[in-house]
């Protein structure tokens, strides 16, 4: 049966350690990240810049695609983005920065 241990096999108790440890880790970050919890300024101002940019990093290159790349590169990989592809690209790397500024 699912969720029955069978009584063969032996707990590792590293792994039952690791996952303990987990688990009290993933409840700490689950209570610390609840909006209404979160200190008004930095947090929340944070990882809505999170959500900003890349709202807007998705919708420039999915929307206005023609204006991000360049459908023929001349054989130069270089002459790729157009000036609202290098936009998007780097709110992209300001959402990866910013997300790991919050997750810290």
């Amino acid at each position: 049966m699912k969720g029955q241990q069978d009584s063969n096999f032996e707990i590792d108790e590293e792994v039952k350690e690791a996952e303990e440890r987990d688990e009290h880790m993933n409840k700490g970050y689950e209570q610390v990240t609840q909006w209404n919890v979160m200190p008004l300024l930095w947090p929340k101002l944070c990882f809505t810049s999170v959500l900003v940019s890349t709202i807007s990093s998705c919708y420039m290159v999915i929307f206005f695609l023609d204006f991000c790349f360049v459908k023929n590169l001349g054989g130069n990989v270089a002459n790729l983005f157009l000036p609202l592809g290098w936009e998007s690209i780097g709110l992209f790397c300001a959402f990866i920065f910013l997300l790991d500024v919050f997750s810290r």
